[in-house]
């Protein structure tokens, strides 16, 4: 199933970029509102982007290898930021179910599903790439 899932994501042009590990993720949350203000976004649109790409920072460091590289542009009315870190995902439904009341964790990736307008996401080799929209 996640052969028939899991395709490329199209190559992105005109982005900013921020690699980032551990000690930089609080920049990497700078360099996202930076980016986020630059676009134009109102500022509860600003608040949803950065706790998404928050999110998946923190996932970065912590099911990632420890680090991570967030790209942002816009793209057709959308402000769009990308994660893209070692990791790779097994279950193509990661963070589109709902986590049980009782389970303590995995709550961000459906939170980040929430808030954005499209996430799409590809794992290989290479490491997992996650990228929001979110309209302008």
């Amino acid at each position: 199933m996640l052969v028939e899932t899991n395709h490329e994501l199209p190559e992105a042009h005109g982005y900013a970029e921020f690699p980032f590990d551990r000690t930089r993720l609080g920049r990497a949350r700078a360099f996202a509102a930076g980016q986020a203000a630059r676009a134009g976004l109102d500022e509860d649109r600003c608040e949803d982007f950065l706790l998404a790409i928050g999110e998946l920072a923190a996932n970065s460091i912590r099911h990632g290898g420890g680090s991570g590289r967030l790209r942002v542009w816009t793209e057709d009315g959308y402000l769009v930021g990308e994660m893209h870190d070692a990791g790779r995902l097994e279950d193509p439904l990661t963070g589109r179910r709902r986590p049980a009341d009782s389970q303590l964790s995995g709550r961000g990736l459906p939170m980040v599903q929430h808030l954005a307008d499209l996430v799409r996401t590809h794992t290989g080799r290479g490491g997992t790439t996650t990228r929001v929209h979110l309209r302008r």
